[in-house]
């Protein structure tokens, strides 16, 4: 099992497999989104449009074989899928070999 760390706004993106674990640093006030893939492939599920406060940090555990997230963010007091103004490419969260 690995541990993998995803800073937000930041990291492009991360490989992951079944029972890994999964934080998110919240380096200032966003919603986490996700683009494609499933929320609840994660235990706790993704926190998807939840505006999270600076220093925020979600820890949860890949639960299934594999799949492919495409994750962005906007701020807090923005809605997921509105244009990010600090043009943040999207990352990748890749579980296993990617396809579900």
């Amino acid at each position: 099992m690995a541990d993998q760390t995803i800073n937000i706004p930041g990291n492009p993106g991360v490989q992951l497999y079944e029972g890994d674990t999964l934080t998110i640093n919240f380096i200032t006030p966003a919603k986490f989104c996700i683009g494609s893939g499933n929320a609840d492939w994660f235990s706790p599920a993704l926190p998807i449009g939840v505006a999270e406060p600076k220093d925020y940090q979600y820890v949860g555990t890949v639960i299934v074989a594999s799949g492919t997230i495409t994750y962005s963010h906007v701020g807090h007091d923005r809605t997921c899928g509105s244009p990010n103004p600090k043009d943040v490419p999207p990352g990748t969260i890749q579980i296993g070999s990617g396809m579900e």
